[in-house]
């Protein structure tokens, strides 16, 4: 037994190093997320800034963020777009480093805008697709140039301030008053921008739906079953348009679900009369089948790892310190070398604004250095199986904390979720025994802290994933959280000699576990999503506990079996709501 699984460690070495082989020495593909040309465009008295991505020869695509968003607000949806259009995104006025210019601010003036930007880049039609005060624009823009449009896919759109919920327009008004009187107070340009934007969500837009009959591009209506705005108005919207469809994603408030939205939006343009064969080019089935393969093998992956881990502790007196700086400072360059080899720009740009370096730093030293400290610190004073099991509480806390913001009770499978938690951390931990600890009490401490970073890497990153990249952003954080621990740790004096298997051990822990996984569990993120993606890849959670009996002999009792079960069923659970808005 023990020579299949040594023989299956090796195949899944190789196949990571033959995946980051070809990383680097693969030809590499454009970037989607790089831009093929930037600039400004004048019109009237304010200068535009564009960013343009994808393929100059195909047709354009115009992506629009909402209230507030820059060019960069539909950042994290380039993957999704930029293989097939040429993208186009566009900071409005008083947005990003576009001027506020003078004159009212309202949304027939950025459409004007927005067709001057088009002239100058010599594009005579385009689609649409806009989210929130992006979707208000769309629709505006397709109302007064119905000549340049291809088609429109308003996202959480209100034809006028009516539209939205009462509840909800009493704050934005409110918001809007303060606003007035903060930029009345200071004479201040930065208030007085942030009133006339908010501004647009309280006066604006003004179309009437009789104006919306006039639209005959093709149109995709998509809004949330929980949106801000009123669900008689948004299936008004739907039915004004002629010939328009719809999505109401379920589950969903005020935001879109990509999961839910792509699968529709992708069908949409493989519309003969909008798009010609864009079936050939967006293979769901393939991707999806891909996606699930490589989740599975990066928590596969990781389960190796933790035993591969436990083995280099227990026989070769590694220190635990020295092999996570040794993971993070190895894996974190070979992502962000392989991030720079792709040509991507955008790590440069995860530097310019305090904001952003601050909540890096966060999610490197709190997040993912105390995770993975944590992780192989409960591995050397328990066995993989049983940290990882208790890693995974980590799930528990990040429901906690959503609860807590959202000011909601857990529904009944999140109950159901905390329950499960809280048992199999009980019968890891004590066996069942009221009295005593099974564990070592340090084995517990450091899993339930990586479980804690566990929530702290899920939660802090917030923007900075979709905008920059999940390599990018990683390989960033890796490295950063591989020299704070370094310097705390200094492990330089820690180093023991290794032979050819204990050298095999340790590449499974930095190659196999650190490198490939993360690479293909964020690829298998695109391809099927965060929810999917992050319920096969807890595969973990058995994957551990069998390499260890498998290879190491490690006993388990009946409760043992129990509290891994707990802990695979407390994942299910929890992800069941995020499930059900994917179906």
């Amino acid at each position: 037994m023990k020579i299949t699984v040594s023989f299956l460690a090796a195949a899944i070495l190789l196949a990571s190093f033959g995946f980051c082989g070809s990383a680097f020495f693969a030809p590499q593909a454009a970037d989607p997320t790089v831009p093929f040309e930037t600039g400004f465009v004048t019109s009237g008295d304010a200068a535009l800034e564009y960013a343009r991505y994808g393929d100059p020869a195909k047709e354009t695509l115009v992506l629009i963020g909402g209230n507030k968003s820059d060019m960069h607000g539909m950042d994290g949806c380039l993957p999704y777009f930029a293989p097939y259009f040429s993208v186009l995104t566009v900071s409005n006025r008083a947005t990003g480093n576009s001027t506020r210019g003078t004159g009212k601010l309202t949304f027939d003036v950025m459409a004007q805008d927005l067709c001057v930007v088009l002239d100058a880049l010599g594009v005579e039609k385009a689609h649409l697709l806009g989210f929130s005060d992006g979707g208000n624009l769309t629709l505006v823009f397709a109302v007064n140039h119905p000549d340049r449009v291809l088609s429109i896919v308003p996202m959480s759109a209100n034809i006028n301030p009516f539209g939205t919920k009462l509840t909800k327009q009493i704050g934005i008004c409110s918001n809007y008053f303060w606003k007035c009187v903060n930029a009345a107070r200071t004479n201040d340009p930065e208030a007085k921008r942030l009133r006339d934007i908010q501004g647009l969500m309280v006066w604006e837009p003004k179309l009437r739906f009789r104006d919306l009959e006039t639209i005959q591009a093709p149109a995709l209506n998509i809004y949330g079953e929980n949106d801000m705005m009123r669900r008689s108005h948004s299936r008004r919207i739907t039915k004004s348009i002629p010939g328009a469809r719809e999505l109401m994603m379920t589950g969903v408030g005020h935001g879109v679900d990509w999961d839910q939205a792509l699968p529709t939006i992708y069908e949409f343009y493989n519309s003969e009369f909008i798009i010609p064969n864009f079936t050939k080019k967006v293979n769901m089935k393939k991707h999806a089948i891909l996606g699930v393969l490589l989740a599975l093998l990066s928590g596969v992956c990781w389960g190796l790892s933790g035993t591969a881990g436990q083995y280099l502790f227990s026989h070769y007196g590694v220190d635990s310190g020295w092999l996570t700086c040794l993971r993070m400072l190895v894996a974190g360059a070979t992502l962000t070398v392989v991030s720079l080899m792709k040509k991507n720009r955008t790590l440069p740009q995860l530097f310019h604004r305090k904001q952003d370096v601050l909540r890096l730093i966060l999610f490197a030293v709190f997040g993912l250095m105390l995770s993975q400290f944590g992780y192989l610190q409960a591995i050397r004073y328990s066995n993989a199986g049983t940290a990882t099991a208790i890693q995974y509480i980590g799930e528990a806390f990040v429901l906690i904390a959503v609860c807590i913001k959202a000011k909601r009770l857990p529904g009944l499978s999140e109950l159901g979720g905390l329950a499960l938690a809280l048992a199999g951390v009980f019968l890891l931990a004590s066996h069942g025994r009221l009295t005593s600890l099974s564990i070592s009490p340090l084995g517990l401490l450091w899993g339930l802290l990586a479980a804690v970073a566990l929530a702290v890497y899920t939660l802090v990153p917030g923007d900075l994933i979709p905008r920059f990249g999940n390599m990018t952003v990683t390989g960033a954080a890796m490295l950063i959280g591989g020299v704070v621990l370094t310097v705390l740790l200094r492990p330089w004096g820690r180093y023991v000699p290794l032979d050819l298997k204990g050298l095999g051990c340790l590449a499974l822990v930095v190659v196999a576990g650190a490198i490939f996984s993360y690479s293909a569990y964020l690829q298998s993120v695109v391809f099927i999503g965060s929810v999917k993606a992050g319920l096969i890849a807890a595969s973990e959670t058995v994957a551990a506990p069998l390499f260890t009996l498998l290879w190491l002999g490690t006993t388990f009792v009946w409760a043992d079996y129990l509290g891994f079960a707990c802990i695979a069923a407390m994942v299910v659970l929890l992800a069941l709501p995020g499930l059900k808005t994917q179906k």
